[in-house]
Parts: structure tokens; C-alpha cells; sequence
């Protein structure tokens, strides 16, 4: 972690010290004044207000919320039926906690080494 934060400072100060200004003749004013204007954003907010409120009228006027209700109880039922049919009459206790704590010691190691990057 040391070398790349001296690294960064290493290559800040090379290019502070090799720093050139490049005379542009007033192009970058001519190119700033060709720029179009910003519109506004009120169409395009006003627009998606519009969209979202169809979206949702046309989601509770063809039945979404009993779809959504059924996809949910389907999934936990396969979930359910999956858990269920589990065989573990082969495996052992100690054999099965040995393999919990793998699982939770690596879970543990990656997310510290994902919140140190």
C-alpha cells in the first residue's frame, strides 16, 4: 500500500516539474463560444414523471401486483423444495462445521481485502 501512495507522489512531482503551457492562440475560446447553450432539463424531468406514472398505472391495472405476489411464492417454494431435499445423512458434524468456517473465514478475508483497496 506504501509503494503505490509513493509511486503516486513520485509521478505528481515529475509532472509538476516537466510541466508545459502550449500557447492555443485563443482556440480554446472560439471552441467554448461554439459550445450550444444548455437547455433546460424541466422537458425531460417533466417527461419522466409522465413515464413513471404510466408505467405505474399500466403495472396495477394488469394484475402486476398478483404477478409479483405469485413469482415470490414460487421462488420460496423451489427455494424451499431445494433445502428440503438436501441429503446430509453422509456428512458428518464436525465435517459440515469445518466447512462453514471455511466458507465464513473466506467471506471474512475478502471483504477486508475489497474495504483495504
Amino acid at each position: 500500500m506504501d509503494m503505490k501512495n509513493n509511486d503516486d507522489i513520485l509521478l505528481k512531482q515529475f509532472f509538476d516539474q516537466h510541466k508545459q503551457q502550449i500557447a492555443d492562440n485563443g482556440f480554446s475560446e472560439k471552441v467554448m463560444q461554439r459550445i450550444p447553450q444548455q437547455q433546460s432539463a424541466r422537458p425531460y424531468i417533466i417527461w419522466q414523471i409522465v413515464c413513471i406514472c404510466l408505467g405505474v398505472v399500466l403495472f396495477l391495472t394488469c394484475g402486476g401486483i398478483a404477478s409479483l405476489r405469485a413469482v415470490w411464492q414460487n421462488m420460496f417454494a423451489n427455494i424451499m423444495s431445494y433445502l428440503i431435499s438436501i441429503d446430509l445423512s453422509g456428512v458428518s458434524p464436525l465435517m459440515l462445521l469445518a466447512t462453514i468456517c471455511a466458507v465464513l473465514y473466506g467471506s471474512l478475508w475478502l471483504i477486508k481485502e475489497n474495504l483495504d483497496a
